[in-house]
């Protein structure tokens, strides 16, 4: 636990076959049996056999809010030793969250912060790129988060158009469906002294890479893809297939949006084994089918968190709830990478032909500059007439993966068929 142990430290009752709101009780007696200040429980130390309790004999500081999360610091400290997992913030007891390499939906209003995760993942990937065992690839329609590392060569591709996003993904599902019939021909089943191999999930070697599609707002490029008529619908489909089969065979989409109606990312849920839910003004529902039913009732909720301003030094942003396949919602803070850390990964790793159209000093105006956060995608989704709007949702059901059998769209089989 961060800080003086004496001061803040944590109880742990074993429940005993009591009832937990028995021994939620106890919190005022402790209060009062140790002089204490406040006592609050401690989720992260919850059990199914044990309650716990945090103990502050000081009012605590709160160590998301006194100080930002220093990039630079933060990832030279904590690197990212295994492929699976990246480290990428601090949580309320100042221990480091590690990102698991899986589908990640980032999901928060703007100026929550989204860019913090999302800059700290590819960080987090640059060592695999450079030693063969990693390859980046991006969309950015509003050529913002993603647009610096064009200039350099640790991205394969970037996507600054939908035409371009289509050809992308096209690419992809390609290289997908080849390492899929690799995966295959790797099968071991044992016997004779030998261990079996399966290749439930492909390790991140030279042979096969993790491919990370990073995606700058997510529902902004499907939205496009669709107003594109047969061929962006397709790309749709093809982007659902990914997802579907990507995690076994190392491939991985991360993706950022901003703060939408339910009705458009609730058939998109179920692909994302980790969601980040920063700042938003959202309906509990909303949230609660983000972070998990129940979640807002239970004290995880995005809404409280405050808002980070230019006059409060930014105190909240990069904030939020993280959610695995399992276990309840983490509150951590995401180190945040300012301009010219960003930038000296771009100047470690060059595209020198396309850093020859740019004059001096022209990187790092283009990093200060101020973010074009372009449309909302609520105004342009509320432009979209009834019967497009129906279309649109028609569209986003390609990705519902627990409808996909019973409504015609592909299966599991029929994909591992191609």
């Amino acid at each position: 636990m961060a800080g003086d142990r004496d001061l803040h430290f944590e109880v742990v009752f074993d429940l005993a076959r009591k009832k937990r709101t028995q021994v939620s009780e106890l919190n005022e007696y402790i209060l009062s049996a140790v002089e204490a200040e406040i006592i609050e429980a401690y989720e992260g130390g919850r059990t199914n056999s044990s309650e716990s309790f945090i103990v502050h004999m000081e009012k605590p500081e709160n160590i998301l809010t006194s100080q930002i999360v220093d990039g630079r610091v933060f990832f030279e400290e904590n690197p990212a030793h295994k492929w699976s997992a990246f480290p990428m913030a601090m949580d309320e007891m100042g221990n480091v969250w590690s990102l698991p390499i899986a589908h990640t939906l980032i999901w928060g209003m703007t100026g929550s912060g989204k860019s913090s995760p999302l800059q700290s993942a590819i960080i987090q990937a640059i060592p695999y790129v450079e030693a063969g065992e990693a390859l980046l690839f991006g969309s950015d329609l509003k050529e913002t988060e993603l647009l610096p590392w064009d200039y350099s060569t640790l991205f394969e591709d970037i996507a600054f158009t939908a035409d371009d996003s289509m050809e992308l993904i096209s690419m992809l599902y390609e290289k997908l469906l080849e390492r899929n019939k690799m995966k295959r021909a790797w099968l071991n089943f044992g016997g004779d002294g030998q261990k079996a191999d399966l290749q439930r999930r492909l390790p991140a070697t030279k042979q096969t890479p993790m491919m990370i599609f990073v995606i700058d707002e997510l529902l902004s490029l499907l939205l496009e893809l669709f107003q594109r008529g047969a061929e962006g619908k397709a790309a749709m489909a093809t982007l659902a297939k990914i997802m579907a089969l990507g995690r076994a065979v190392g491939f991985y989409v991360i993706a950022a949006t901003q703060n939408v109606k339910q009705e458009f990312l609730g058939a998109m849920r179920d692909n994302f084994v980790n969601v980040v839910v920063l700042r938003n003004a959202a309906t509990p529902n909303m949230n609660d089918m983000m972070l998990g039913e129940g979640s807002i009732e239970r004290g995880f909720d995005p809404r409280k968190i405050e808002e980070s301003t230019e006059a409060n030094n930014y105190k909240t942003s990069g904030i939020g709830y993280v959610k695995g396949e399992t276990g309840d919602p983490n509150l951590v803070r995401f180190a945040y990478s300012d301009d010219d850390y960003v930038s000296s990964f771009v100047l470690a790793h060059p595209d020198e032909q396309k850093m020859a159209t740019l004059q001096s000093g022209q990187l790092e105006q283009m990093l200060a500059a101020e973010v074009n956060e372009g449309d909302d995608i609520n105004e342009k989704l509320d432009q979209l007439s009834p019967i497009e709007r129906n279309d649109f949702l028609e569209a986003l059901e390609v990705f519902n993966l627990s409808d996909r059998e019973d409504d015609g769209n592909f299966t599991l089989e029929e994909l591992n068929n191609q």
